[in-house]
C-alpha cells in the first residue's frame, strides 16, 4: 500500500493539472478559431482545408476529453478523494500520479481493466485503453 500524498505533492500535482487545463483551453480555442476560417474560393484548396478541419476536429475532441479528466481530478482534490483508487480505495502510487495526474485507479486496478501497457520515461508502466 502506498503512502498518502503529502501536501507539497498535492499542491504540485494541482499546479500541474491547472497548467495543463490552461494549455488545453488555449489549444481548443486556437483549433476552433482555425476551423472557423472561411474556405478558400479555390475548389482544390477546399478539399485540403476540409481534410485539415477533420484532423483539427479530432484534436479538439481529444483535448476536450482530456479537459474532462483534468476537471474530474480537480473535483476529487476538492472532495478529498484525489489519489485514492476509484476501484479498490487504496492510495494511487505517487509515481503514477506524477505521470498521469488525472489517474482514477492504482496501477494494479488499471492493469485488471486490461489497458495496453506502455512504459513512460520514468520506467513506470502506464495502461491505456484501446
Amino acid at each position: 500500500m502506498s503512502a498518502p500524498i503529502s501536501r507539497d505533492e498535492l499542491r504540485h500535482l494541482m499546479d500541474v493539472l491547472l497548467d495543463k487545463r490552461i494549455e488545453l483551453h488555449s489549444r481548443v480555442n486556437a483549433i476552433r478559431a482555425d476551423i472557423g476560417n472561411r474556405l478558400s474560393p479555390d475548389f482544390s484548396d477546399q478539399g485540403i482545408e476540409l481534410e485539415n478541419a477533420d484532423v483539427l476536429n479530432e484534436l479538439s475532441r481529444e483535448a476536450i476529453e482530456e479537459l474532462g479528466r483534468i476537471n474530474l481530478a480537480l473535483q476529487r482534490i476538492e472532495a478529498g478523494t484525489y489519489g485514492q483508487c476509484s476501484d479498490c480505495g487504496c492510495e494511487i502510487e505517487i509515481k503514477r500520479l506524477e505521470s498521469v495526474p488525472w489517474a482514477l485507479r492504482c496501477l494494479s486496478c488499471e492493469n485488471k481493466r486490461g489497458g495496453q501497457a506502455v512504459s513512460d520515461r520514468s520506467g513506470e508502466r502506464k495502461r491505456f485503453r484501446r
